[in-house]
């Protein structure tokens, strides 16, 4: 447990150096431009872990790997996405939509979230896991 706890402490540390990336990039490069090579950065993530699972005995043969895809995924998050998504509203649409801009913003978040909540397990349980594809 406690080696668990190591290891999602040095991943979750990226979060935060992540978020002084944003810091430094956003007023730099501009927040759409963040927002999108933050997604970009998450998908790469994303895929990083996709071919630990593929690879010869899954992931928890290539922890070296995973470690990476997470990493790579919360760095590219805090530096990107979650920096930028609140304040692309005020820059992008006229005072009287502003809030409503925000809100729905946070709303398309949530039932993402809750959607992935109820949906992965369907799908999951409908195509199996990757490794009893092979």
């Amino acid at each position: 447990d406690f080696a668990a706890a190591q290891g999602s402490a040095v991943i979750d540390l990226f979060l935060l150096v992540g978020f002084l990336i944003g810091l430094w990039a956003v007023p730099k490069f501009g927040r759409l431009h963040m927002q999108v090579v933050g997604f970009a950065g998450m998908t790469l993530g994303m895929l990083v872990l996709l071919l630990a699972e593929l690879s010869g005995g899954g992931a928890g043969a290539h922890i070296a790997v995973v470690f990476l895809g997470f990493i790579l995924f919360n760095l590219a998050m805090n530096a990107g996405p979650n920096a930028t998504t609140f304040t692309l509203a005020p820059e992008l649409f006229p005072t009287a939509v502003r809030a409503s801009a925000s809100g729905f913003a946070a709303a398309a978040a949530k039932t993402g979230a809750t959607l992935g909540i109820f949906v992965v397990p369907q799908v999951k349980e409908f195509w199996g896991d990757l490794k009893d594809q092979g």
